[in-house]
């Protein structure tokens, strides 16, 4: 709040350059959590729900931590941090998986619950951690048909290139904030690639060139940058 209503440049550029470092520190958590629950996830690999802990995995990032696990392990995932006799952590789901209703049916083992569909945060005594595995994956062998990854991409409408321009992003800020009852739309253009190349510090984003009409336009897909190479195929 400061850095945003301060006039005092100097100061400013201190609380920026603040602000940054610990943006960094996170990152950098985060991805010392992350290897260390994927690692983790290897001894529980024929669960359908995985539920990980670390006494030193902080409450501040388990949802970032738990997001990105489910992501790479396609399967719902708990990630929880042992506080002496509590734990604490959050849950995010992965298809059409209800991870609430899967949670509330173990929750004998639980202090606090609450969340939705998709994601969840949950307190319980660190006693009843394999207890809570156990509850969760009996639950998720009553309802194998939820845990499916594949996702049917529905295209909201196909559009002419030549209003692929910044205006058509301002019209669209109006819709948002979009979320689970308000889904983000999905466009479809017939463009040719032409050129694309990994981007970023760690080379994670995509960065693409395609022909059309109208010229040459830029694009850039975030996370996205595995595997890029120079190509000419449509999309």
């Amino acid at each position: 709040l400061e850095l945003i209503t301060t006039t005092d440049t100097d100061r400013a550029k201190e609380l920026a350059e603040g602000l940054n470092e610990l943006n960094r520190e996170r990152q950098d958590e985060t991805a010392r959590v992350f290897a260390e629950a994927m690692q983790q996830s290897e001894g529980y690999l024929d669960d359908a729900i995985l539920v990980l802990s670390g006494q030193d995995w902080s409450h501040g990032i388990v949802g970032l931590v738990a997001s990105r696990v489910s992501e790479a392990r396609h399967k719902p995932t708990i990630i929880l941090q042992q506080l002496g006799k509590t734990t604490k952590g959050s849950a995010r789901s992965v298809g059409t998986f209800n991870i609430i209703e899967a949670i509330t049916s173990a929750k004998q083992h639980l202090e606090r619950y609450g969340g939705h569909a998709f994601a969840a945060g949950m307190t319980l005594k660190t006693s009843k951690v394999v207890d809570l595995r156990k509850a969760l994956n009996a639950y998720a062998a009553q309802h194998e048909s939820e845990l499916s990854t594949q996702k049917e991409l529905v295209v909201t409408c196909q559009l002419d290139e030549g209003i692929l321009n910044t205006q058509l992003l301002t019209q669209l800020e109006a819709l948002e904030p979009y979320g689970n009852a308000n889904p983000q739309p999905i466009f479809a253009s017939k463009l040719k690639l032409v050129r694309m190349r990994p981007v970023g510090a760690d080379q994670k984003h995509l960065q693409m060139n395609f022909e059309a009409s109208v010229g040459q336009l830029g694009a850039i897909a975030f996370s996205a940058g595995g595997g890029a190479s120079r190509g000419g195929s449509q999309s």
